[in-house]
């Protein structure tokens, strides 16, 4: 069974990406702390549930043989957002308050506990399933 295929899981998998490309977002920020005239970026959020939604109603095309290619999947994109007013600014006009990325990155952090848990659990879950066959 190929657990990449399953919608909750390839979701799970998209979060993640997503986590990960915020921090690495998020960390650009902290290094450019001092840099002139630096704006911090995040990504926009993206609604998970409505991305769920529309792949279970998205119809994908099926291998009729085995030698076929595989349907490709377009890859989620993730948009980086730079802030245009931000909270404080610094004289030389950089906007990233340190806290706040601090603060992000801990959000993120605990987000992506928190899917990778539920990721660990759904999968023990098919393993159990699969163990009473």
């Amino acid at each position: 069974m190929d657990l990449a295929r399953q919608p909750l899981f390839r979701m799970m998998q998209d979060r993640m990406g997503y986590l990960t490309e915020r921090q690495k977002v998020l960390a650009q920020n902290i290094a450019n702390a001092d840099t002139p005239n630096y704006r911090p970026s995040d990504l926009k959020p993206v609604n998970f549930a409505e991305v769920y939604r529309m792949e279970q109603q998205r119809v994908r095309p099926a291998m009729t043989q085995a030698g076929h290619l595989p349907p490709a999947s377009p890859q989620p994109r993730f948009v980086v957002d730079k802030d245009r007013r931000p909270f404080e600014t610094a004289p030389d006009g950089n906007g990233v308050v340190l806290e706040d990325q601090m603060l992000k990155l801990a959000e993120t952090q605990g987000e992506f506990g928190t899917t990778s848990a539920l990721y660990r659990k759904y999968l023990d879950m098919m393993r159990m399933a699969v163990a009473v066959r």
